[in-house]
């Protein structure tokens, strides 16, 4: 399995000019046609960053999911999975539960 880690340094200049980039594509995910569009987008981002072990950044992104579809299990339990490897636990037990009621 490869290695898809990220290092950024936050207070650098390529950090900014990533969540500037990241802030373009998540407001062309809002401006979808449909609410549909606009969650297949944040969850595609999600992933993405997910894979790449940028969870922070992940999590933004499912959470926005979790917005658009309140009763999708997916970005509940993705964002569980964010929130757990952050180390927030009861707030990871409380997105796993929201997903276990959305199933």
């Amino acid at each position: 399995m490869s290695e898809k880690r990220v290092h950024l340094d936050e207070s650098g200049h390529n950090y900014a000019v990533f969540t500037r980039e990241l802030g373009v594509l998540r407001s062309r995910a809002a401006g979808a046609q449909s609410r549909e569009e606009a969650f297949d987008g944040h969850m595609a981002i999600g992933r993405v960053l997910y894979e790449h072990q940028l969870f922070k950044e992940a999590l933004v992104s499912f959470k926005r999911a979790c917005e658009l579809q309140p009763v999708d299990v997916q970005p509940h339990f993705r964002a569980g999975n964010c929130l757990y490897i952050l180390g927030r636990c009861r707030e990871a037990k409380e997105e796993f539960l929201l997903a276990l009621l959305s199933a």
